[in-house]
């Protein structure tokens, strides 16, 4: 049996997996419970979901690390900062460049959110 993620797995992995799974699924649902009883606003689930955007939108809003085989910071900004700096150099293709990525977090995606 394979997971197709990692290695090989087991009939006794595979158990642990979907016991790791059920706790954590309980784990979330008493801490839902919880939160929506008075311990803080609104549904706990929802909380977490909205950690999960935070997260992410702050990582490609501020990450300075460049991806393999480009010159360009992932985050927005960085990217930013490094375009204004190629443009300094005469180059300008970067900072057009970055108001428009595919697959890449851009200004137009930044001013959107």
């Amino acid at each position: 049996m394979t997971s197709g993620q990692l290695i090989p797995v087991n009939a006794l992995g595979g158990a642990l997996i979907v016991i790791q799974l059920l706790v954590a699924t309980v784990i979330i649902i008493l801490m839902d419970d919880m939160i929506s009883k008075g311990w803080g606003l609104g549904s706990g689930i929802s909380l977490f979901i909205l950690v999960t955007i935070v997260k992410q939108m702050f990582a490609m809003a501020f990450s300075p690390f460049t991806l393999p085989g480009t010159v360009m910071p992932y985050g927005a900004i960085p990217a930013l900062a490094a375009a204004i700096y190629y443009a300094m150099a005469g180059n300008l293709s970067y900072l057009m460049g970055i108001l428009y990525q595919v697959n890449l977090p851009s200004l137009t995606g930044l001013i959107a959110q």
